[in-house]
């Protein structure tokens, strides 16, 4: 069963193999032409080499003889030698070989004396003749028995191939003293050149026209058995010659060793070349493994292309399939970039339509209240008031709608982009829940809905969550269940042990419930089921938001809801244990805004009250006038406040150290100096230290407010300024 997972996990290559298969069967074939080609021009190529090697030496070996022996004649007929006149012909002598760099030295041997009468390379020769050696004498005497001009076999006169030389002996015609010879010893550079463009792997020899051994190198030496002066066979050298005229031949019959047959060497590579004119012949040979170097370099090669063109066939099938999945999941890709950037766009028109909302209310009331006057001049007073504090209210009413929905689009953000931080702690959830409830008990009256008592197990009465956010997700849930009750209809609270350590919550109501297709759309932002013509609050946020909540904290948001029936939120989180008699979270937690429910103002100061605020000051550093005047009228309503300002830093630690304020209220985003640095300014001095500065700000960052207070600001408060609270912060910073 595994196997056939496998094969067809991999089946959608097969098609692509085929065509890979079928497009390197002409290729495959096309190498094979290409080896057979190679393997006959390595051979070719080899013997066009050596043969041009070969016929190179034999034209320049002939060039060079053919020249010796015109020359020997030339000398032999000169006039200072016939007359015995040595000294004169040693300027002549020594004349030609100095103009001459392939004429070695000119030697004239006295044959039945068996010396030298002139030696070029020896000036004292005139006055005291040498002793010839044997060769010199023996093949002087073959050339006056036949009269003719003779070129010997090679001489040397050293260690090495570049100190031989080529004789060529010629009689001394009419002279006046019988058996005198003339020697023209030649340079051996073109047998030179030819051993030194050999490689150290190839044989060579030079045979003349009697079969014997002129030059040879090391490796034909040892291969023969044979030196130089010695005898090959003269029948051979005959037949070379005749077989080759001035021409050049491949053989395998030359250089054998004394146990090889005569075909053994057929693998390997021998070409001679003869000249008639001197009959002379050259004959290399070219060991068989140096013969198919190019083709086994090349077939190399080709293997190696082979290689590479079947990896390259393997890649580009597993890169085509591959390609077909990435195709696949580029197409699923765009399909859910084009539905997310569909959402984004219904997202962006939805908040465009949320903003708008709360602003229309804003701007709206706010212009009917500026046209009271212009409207109706002799309108009653009282009703006058009455009208103007009814826009009032609906301004502040949207107002704190405008920037819940803010808040909770900063944290849907913030949740999206992985910055939102959690953090668990114990809490006592019988106090949190009853605190919530709490704070919806004046909506669930004004929508005539019961709060029932909560439920809760005794093993259910600790939990492992953040507080602040689990707060946050309740008084939805909360404000949802009452929002979209009956009338008369109830809201119940209940928390159960679960397996594995867990607590479940559960909020169920008797209200409209929903549909199937209602529930598919529920946890979208802004959505919202209202009918026709009725008019709920909210911002459409709240669900979406608190599903992200519960699933950072480890749970899960799931609704059971049925038409007519209500509907039950409910999501599980981890369970606690008391370590202490005190709770670690108390009932009074930090608000939240409620969608649903506005804050409400405070109710008006009563006298004494006013009076308990006499005699402090507070400087406000700001640099927007409109938030100076908002702060200012506020607390002089209050009374026993007075207010001091300075719109930037610099001026605010100026005024502080001349006025000595009680409390001070610092914006953060001041132009120059920012708070932070204006606070470490009031804290390096000692005259400013200790005066409480409350930071105001519209970064409601959580980075921000503890970047703050670890400063050592006394509290952190955000815009929109809420106007109560910052009384309280004063009244608590500065008591009277």
């Amino acid at each position: 069963m595994r196997f056939m997972r496998r094969v067809s996990r991999w089946r959608w290559m097969l098609p692509t193999v085929r065509l890979v298969g079928l497009s390197l069967l002409p290729i495959i074939l096309t190498l094979l032409m290409i080896v057979a080609l190679l393997f006959e021009e390595s051979e070719l190529s080899v013997q066009r080499r050596v043969e041009g090697l070969v016929m190179g030496a034999q034209t320049a070996l002939d060039g060079k003889l053919q020249y010796g022996l015109r020359l020997a004649v030339a000398l032999s007929e000169s006039r200072s030698l016939k007359s015995g006149d040595y000294a004169d012909f040693a300027l002549e002598a020594q004349s030609v070989v100095s103009q001459d760099q392939d004429l070695a030295w000119i030697v004239i041997t006295d044959v039945p004396g068996k010396r030298f009468v002139y030696h070029t390379g020896r000036p004292e020769t005139p006055a005291v003749a040498l002793p010839a050696g044997p060769n010199a004498v023996a093949q002087g005497a073959q050339v006056l028995v036949t009269g003719q001009p003779t070129i010997f076999g090679l001489r040397q006169h050293g260690p090495t191939i570049t100190e031989k030389t080529i004789p060529i002996r010629t009689p001394i015609r009419d002279s006046s003293t019988d058996g005198l010879t003339l020697t023209v010893m030649l340079e051996a550079s073109p047998l030179i050149s030819l051993f030194e463009a050999m490689p150290a792997s190839w044989s060579g020899l030079v045979i003349d026209p009697g079969g014997n051994i002129v030059a040879t190198n090391k490796i034909a030496a040892d291969r023969i058995g044979k030196q130089i002066g010695q005898a090959l066979s003269e029948r051979l050298a005959t037949q070379l010659c005749n077989r080759l005229g001035d021409g050049s031949i491949r053989l395998n019959s030359v250089m054998l060793t004394p146990q090889e047959p005569a075909d053994a060497g057929k693998t390997s590579l021998e070409v001679a070349s003869c000249s008639n004119r001197t009959g002379w012949s050259i004959v290399v040979k070219v060991p068989d493994s140096e013969v198919h170097a190019p083709f086994d370099e090349g077939l190399k090669l080709i293997i190696l292309m082979g290689i590479v063109a079947i990896t390259l066939s393997a890649g580009i099938a597993l890169r085509l399939g591959r390609r077909l999945e990435e195709t696949k999941d580029l197409r699923a890709a765009k399909e859910a970039a084009e539905s997310a950037n569909q959402l984004k766009s219904e997202f962006l028109a939805n908040m465009s339509h949320e903003l708008r909302t709360p602003l229309n209310a804003i701007l709206g009331h706010a212009q009917l209240m500026e046209g009271i006057q212009k409207t109706d001049q002799s309108a009653d007073p009282s009703r006058e008031e009455s009208v103007r504090r009814m826009h009032l209210e609906q301004i502040t009413r949207a107002g704190w709608h405008l920037l819940g929905l803010i808040e909770e689009v900063l944290d849907l953000s913030k949740i999206e982009s992985g910055n939102l931080a959690i953090e668990h702690s114990l809490i006592d959830l019988p106090a949190l829940l009853g605190d919530c409830l709490a704070q919806v008990e004046p909506q669930a009256q004004k929508f005539h809905v019961k709060l029932l008592p909560i439920h809760v197990e005794p093993q259910a009465r600790f939990a492992l969550a953040d507080p602040l956010r689990l707060r946050q997700v309740v008084l939805n849930l909360l404000s949802n269940a009452i929002k979209y009750n009956r009338p008369g209809g109830s809201v119940q609270v209940a928390v159960e042990p679960l397996p594995d350590r867990r607590l479940g919550i559960a909020i169920s109501d008797t209200g409209r419930g929903m549909t199937d297709s209602q529930l598919q759309q529920l946890f979208q932002p802004f959505v919202r089921f209202v009918a026709r013509g009725e008019v709920i609050e909210g911002t459409g946020i709240g669900l979406a938001l608190s599903k992200r909540l519960v699933e950072m904290m480890g749970g899960e948001l799931t609704v059971k809801s049925r038409p007519g029936q209500g509907s039950v939120f409910s999501f599980a989180i981890e369970r606690g244990e008391q370590l202490d008699t005190n709770p670690l979270v108390p009932a009074n937690q930090s608000e939240l805004p409620v969608s649903a429910q506005p804050a409400a103002e405070p109710p008006p100061l009563e006298p004494a009250a006013r009076q308990a605020g006499a005699h402090r000051s507070v400087l406000y550093i700001e640099d927007t006038m409109t938030n100076l005047e908002i702060v200012r009228l506020y607390l002089e309503r209050q009374g026993g406040f007075r207010v001091l300002h300075a719109p930037d830093g610099e001026g605010g630690i100026e005024l502080a150290l001349a006025e000595c304020p009680d409390v001070i209220v610092l914006d953060m985003n001041l132009p120059g100096m920012n708070g932070l640095q204006v606070k470490q300014a009031l804290h390096t001095n000692p005259q400013t230290r200790d005066i409480p500065v409350i930071a105001l700000s519209a970064n409601a960052m959580h980075a921000d407010i503890e970047q703050a207070l670890a400063a050592g600001f006394y509290d952190y408060l955000t815009k929109p300024i809420k106007l109560p609270k910052l009384l309280d912060a004063l009244r608590t910073a500065s008591p009277a």
